[in-house]
């Protein structure tokens, strides 16, 4: 698979449980296909993110993968049709 680093620049550690400090990086790995589905879930950032910004992001990234998922089946579309394909309600 091929993947690709997501901005870590907004994350940030829970607090420890025993209270000792720690250190800790999160890297989020994206598919660099969009045809490949993430399961991405934000819970687990929710009471340490600033919910605007997170949000917003969050946004911006599914509808990016939604518009590179909408232009790869229009080029499927055209070039089955430009091989002569018939154009069914099934695909």
């Amino acid at each position: 698979m091929d993947f690709e680093i997501a901005d870590t620049s907004t994350h940030q550690a829970l607090a420890a449980l025993d209270g000792v400090e720690r250190m800790s990086m999160v890297i989020a790995l994206r598919y660099r296909s969009p045809m490949i589905r993430d399961n991405v879930s934000l819970n687990s950032i929710l009471p340490i993110a600033d919910l605007c910004k997170l949000y917003y992001r969050f946004g911006e990234y599914r509808a990016e993968m939604l518009g590179a998922r909408i232009k790869h089946e229009l080029k499927v579309l055209r070039a089955a049709y430009a091989a002569g394909k018939k154009t069914t309600l099934e695909h």
